[in-house]
């Protein structure tokens, strides 16, 4: 990142960052131990508590011109709200800026203190999106993200290590160690022709839902976990049985047995 901006100021570049997933996952701790004051939080298993990849991953995002975030992953609001952080208000004003009609300017006697979202957007007719994403880190606060966050990578890690140890299924990539995983697990079954019906077999159970993938030019399958409500040892229970179930339903279609 400090590459890129340093090109980017040369050149007059934008430095835009998606930030879905990694911008919440700046609120974990950096080091393995959590020695701040004033946290909540006691460490547990090494694998499920340490951050430290993902503080690496997310590194130098303070270096973006704008940052965006699809709130409806991990925050969990409606689809549409989500948040759009900008380092110059003035360029967005200018491009943006409504023609000047009477009836929609603010105060008519001092400036306005508060930039209207008239003024800064291209849809005049657009509902209130930033208010469920408001509310929720209003709700939750800063350690109530922070906790779920940490209960949504244990879930994570566990099923990780579960697919790890399950000689039906490969992890992917295959050097990637438990402790870097944050929100997704990416894996395949180790029987390679069963891989294209893998994400429709495991949906059709209507317990969990995956998407598909490719990975290094194969079938593969991708699950996220970003639910608010995330119960660590009912889920993994819940994912383990389903994954146990599947590839022995997936023996018996290619035997053609019943």
């Amino acid at each position: 990142m400090v590459q890129i901006r340093d090109t980017c100021d040369t050149y007059g570049a934008w430095v835009h960052v998606d930030g879905a997933f990694g911008l919440l996952g700046r609120i974990l701790p950096s080091s393995s131990t959590d020695n701040r004051s004033d946290s909540p939080f006691t460490l547990g298993h090494p694998l499920h508590d340490s951050y430290s990849s993902i503080a690496i991953g997310c590194g130098g995002m303070e270096l973006a011109d704008s940052i965006t975030g699809d709130s409806h992953k991990l925050l969990n609001v409606p689809y549409d709200c989500g948040f759009f952080f900008s380092r110059d208000l003035a360029i967005a004003t200018q491009v943006f800026q409504n023609a000047g009609a009477a009836y929609l300017g603010g105060s008519f006697t001092e400036p306005d203190t508060i930039t209207s979202p008239l003024h800064i957007g291209i849809e005049n007719s657009r509902r209130f999106r930033a208010l469920p994403v408001y509310a929720t880190l209003v709700a939750h606060g800063r350690y109530g993200i922070e906790e779920m966050l940490r209960r949504q990578v244990k879930l994570v890690r566990k099923i990780a290590e579960y697919i790890r140890s399950n000689s039906f299924y490969e992890l992917l990539p295959h050097d990637r160690h438990i402790g870097e995983h944050f929100i997704v697990v990416l894996f395949r079954l180790s029987t390679p022709r069963w891989n294209e019906k893998l994400v429709e077999k495991i949906n059709s159970y209507r317990k969990i839902y995956v998407s598909g993938t490719v990975w290094e030019g194969q079938p593969a399958c991708r699950i996220a976990i970003s639910n608010h409500a995330v119960d660590v040892d009912a889920d993994y229970e819940l994912v383990k049985s389903l994954l146990e179930e599947v590839p022995l339903q997936l023996k018996q279609e290619s035997l053609g047995l019943p």
